[in-house]
């Protein structure tokens, strides 16, 4: 059995206009999890439909911790990080 434990940045902007990421703990199993090693890196766009896990537990300080994660149902291959950073020039014909 594989299983990969990791995690997916979400990128937002708030009301303000600023930045922010959220990065969401996901765990994928069996061939979902060996794809997704194999072929994803950092950067990389996919689409995942899954079921939402919570597990609470207490640390070593006696602490409880919950923890919220996406178990991947299903996923999907959206695109590749760009390794260089082509522009519109780059990518359409010379039309002189």
């Amino acid at each position: 059995m594989t299983v990969l434990h990791n995690a997916v940045a979400l990128n937002r902007t708030k009301k303000d206009g600023s930045k922010h990421v959220d990065f969401i703990p996901i765990t994928a199993w069996n061939k979902r999890a060996t794809l997704m090693e194999k072929y994803l890196k950092k950067g990389d766009e996919i689409g995942i439909v899954g079921q939402l896990n919570t597990q609470q537990y207490e640390n070593k300080n006696g602490q409880k911790v919950h923890i919220v994660e996406v178990v991947i149902t299903d996923l999907t291959f959206l695109r590749k990080k760009q390794e260089n950073n082509l522009t519109l020039e780059d990518l359409m014909p010379d039309e002189s």
